[in-house]
């Protein structure tokens, strides 16, 4: 890595290949602090100085060196593996360990005092919702949430069209236009047969997908077809 003959391209393949899969190796199912992740990325740095063949000494700024070198970022490596994990898990359809761990709530126990310790789905339902399983089914949306600034949701461009409205509105789309044509005429009809239909478990649910997919389409209805 110090070699100053080799290409910078082949150190940052390496380097993306074998030690950032060594560094966030499990990472789909570590539960990470915001000091682990700040330890993480110090280790990095310190691997792309080496690749560089440069020192503290020459006070070059950290985005200075990711230029150069144009390697992933460990962090995010860390969230990107988490989300394609819990994507898997929201999309098994047998009744597997992992997924009835992840579903599985302890209602014996009680909570210490203070600020609970951050769970593995804390950064999931920060982002996508306490529905994010549901959310999941859809695989190119899911693909557009970003789980890596759940601590700071100001970092995230929330007016992106793309980021959270793909994961919603195309899971909600097929629904609207029935729900539109029908909710006038045949509400009850429309209610027994969708939900048959969609053969959801819970009545609950199913009434929330349902007001949802007409707010979805009022609000993206064009303003022609308001016009009588």
């Amino acid at each position: 890595m110090k070699d100053t003959n080799i290409d910078m391209k082949y150190k940052s393949d390496l380097f993306n290949t074998h030690i950032l899969p060594a560094l966030t190796y499990a990472s789909e199912t570590w539960s990470t602090t915001k000091q682990e992740e700040e330890g993480l990325q110090v280790i990095q740095r310190a691997i792309e100085r080496r690749m560089c063949n440069i020192s503290l000494k020459d006070h070059i700024t950290n985005t200075e060196i990711r230029e150069r070198t144009k390697v992933k970022d460990v962090v995010e490596g860390i969230y990107t593996n988490k989300r394609r994990w819990a994507g898997h898990i929201a999309r098994t359809k047998d009744n597997r360990w992992t997924k009835r761990v992840t579903e599985w709530y302890p209602r014996n126990k009680n909570r210490k005092q203070g600020r609970p310790a951050t769970r593995w789905a804390d950064p999931i339902t920060k982002v996508a919702g306490k529905l994010w399983m549901r959310a999941a089914q859809n695989r190119e949306g899911w693909r557009l949430c970003d789980l890596q600034h759940w601590r700071n949701p100001s970092n995230v461009d929330t007016t992106d069209p793309s980021r959270i409205e793909l994961i919603l509105v195309h899971d909600f789309v097929p629904h609207i236009i029935p729900v539109y044509l029908y909710i006038e005429i045949q509400p009850y009809l429309l209610r027994e047969r969708a939900y048959h239909f969609l053969d959801y478990s819970d009545m609950d649910l199913w009434y929330q997908h349902w007001y949802l997919s007409i707010a979805v389409f009022l609000i993206a209805k064009p303003p022609s077809l308001f016009v009588l």
